[in-house]
C-alpha cells in the first residue's frame, strides 16, 4: 500500500472480459481507495468485443484496457498486489510476492468469449457491480489486517 490505496488483481482465465469488467468497475467505483488490475492464467490476448460494447455504454473509458498474463504481475516493476480476486475458478499457481489476500469468486460463464451474448454480459457485470460495491464499502483496515491471511469473508 505504498501509495495509500489497496492494489488488487481481478484473475480470470482468459483476461477478457469478467475480470476487465471488474477491474473497469473498481477503478470507477472507488478510484479514491483502490486500484485496480486485471490478468489470466491463459490471456487470449484482446478483449470481449461486447464488454467493451457494454462499458462504452456505460461511459466507461476504454482504450487503456487490454488482456493481459499475470506474468507481468511478478515483475520487479509492477506494484505490490494487497489483494487477488479469482474469478469463476481460475488457480492461483505461484506463490504471490508480498503474501496478498486471496478471494474467491465463483463469477462463471459456460461458453466461451465468442458465444456469449450481450445480455449474459450485462448479467455478467451486473454481479460483479454488486460484489465489488460490497468490496469497496470494506474498511480499508479490513484488508490490512487480513493480509497473507487464506481468506475473509467479501461476499455479498
Amino acid at each position: 500500500m505504498a501509495s495509500g490505496k489497496i492494489n488488487i488483481l481481478f484473475l480470470s482465465a482468459g483476461n477478457a472480459m469478467r475480470s476487465i469488467l471488474a477491474e473497469a468497475l473498481l477503478n470507477r467505483i472507488a478510484s479514491e481507495r483502490f486500484r485496480a488490475f486485471s490478468a489470466g492464467s491463459s490471456p487470449l490476448c484482446r478483449v470481449d468485443p461486447q464488454a467493451v460494447a457494454l462499458l462504452r455504454t456505460l461511459g466507461y473509458d476504454t482504450k487503456a484496457l487490454r488482456s493481459k498474463c499475470w506474468v507481468e504481475f511478478l515483475a520487479p516493476t509492477a506494484p505490490v498486489m494487497d489483494v487477488i480476486v479469482l474469478i469463476g475458478g481460475t488457480m492461483l499457481r505461484t506463490a504471490w510476492p508480498g503474501e496478498p489476500l486471496v478471494l474467491e469468486w465463483h463469477i462463471p460463464t459456460e461458453l466461451q468469449p465468442d458465444h456469449i451474448l450481450s445480455d449474459q454480459v450485462a448479467h455478467i457485470y451486473g454481479l460483479l457491480e454488486a460484489r465489488i460495491a460490497h468490496l469497496a464499502s470494506q474498511p480499508l483496515d479490513l484488508f490490512k489486517e487480513a493480509s497473507g491471511e487464506e481468506s475473509i469473508s467479501l461476499v455479498a
